[in-house]
């Protein structure tokens, strides 16, 4: 630190050096001048070494703030290029929609082929899990050539797990729980035919893959076994073995990390 310089002017020695200096007898004119001019460099001395003495603790402390300052952005600029940038936490949220074909096993009678529409909402809270909802409904008309259609609707939910995840294409193991109301016709015993419907507990689980076409636009590809349960022929309720193939449009709302 710099030792405190104390620079004085008395009104002595301001007026000797303002003082224009007396012609002498037998000192030359040149020699006056150059003693005036001496003295003017003397005095400008000492008012530059008071200014100094003034301004000294401002001058110290924006020095020191310059100081602190420098090495906050050097230690910030040093701790960027060691730690990479921290990505979001929030979830990746799909929404998807599209065609879905069921092949649903009636008890005590054959399969019947239905057509429809699947639409499904995904949050991606980790990189291998997820959290699915999904809608399906599929239909047929004409069933068995009773002049009754049958349909199927499905509303379910659970975990979807992701064992291969690149970039591009993703692999998707769903496991799903909620209920399904199915319709249709069912052969009783007496040889006629009738109709009605039931809701009860159904269950999904398959695979699919996932291909991003863009960061917000992907096409997905199912084959999922779905459980559901309907009438047998002596009025009594069994459970359904149906296969459901889909493919529909996903659209993504958020970035997901980069692999």
């Amino acid at each position: 630190m710099l030792a405190p310089v104390l620079c004085t002017v008395t009104a002595e020695s301001r007026n000797s050096m303002f003082d224009i200096p007396r012609v002498e007898e037998g000192v030359p004119e040149w020699h006056v001048a150059r003693r005036y001019a001496s003295r003017k460099r003397k005095l400008l001395l000492e008012f530059r070494c008071w200014t100094f003495n003034c301004n000294a603790p401002r001058v110290m402390l924006m020095w020191t703030l310059g100081k602190i300052i420098g090495c906050f952005f050097l230690l910030a600029s040093v701790s960027a290029a060691q730690y990479p940038p921290v990505a979001g936490t929030g979830p990746l949220v799909e929404g998807g929609l599209g065609y879905s074909y069921v092949s649903m096993g009636f008890p005590s009678t054959s399969r019947v082929g239905m057509n429809g529409l699947d639409a499904n909402i995904t949050a991606d809270f980790l990189r291998f899990l997820g959290v699915r909802a999904e809608i399906g409904y599929a239909r047929t008309a004409n069933v068995f050539n009773s002049g009754h259609h049958s349909d199927v609707l499905s509303y379910l939910a659970g975990p979807e797990f992701y064992p291969y995840r690149r970039k591009r294409l993703t692999l998707c193991v769903d496991v799903l729980v909620g209920g399904a109301r199915v319709t249709g016709v069912t052969p009783n015993l007496a040889g006629s035919q009738f109709t009605g419907f039931v809701n009860k507990l159904a269950w999904d689980y398959g695979v699919g893959f996932q291909y991003s076409i863009s960061p917000s636009l992907g096409i997905r590809f199912d084959t999922n076994y779905l459980h559901t349960a309907y009438f047998v022929s002596s009025g009594g309720i069994q459970g359904q073995q149906n296969l459901q193939a889909a493919v529909e449009m996903v659209w993504s709302f958020g970035k997901r990390k980069e692999l």
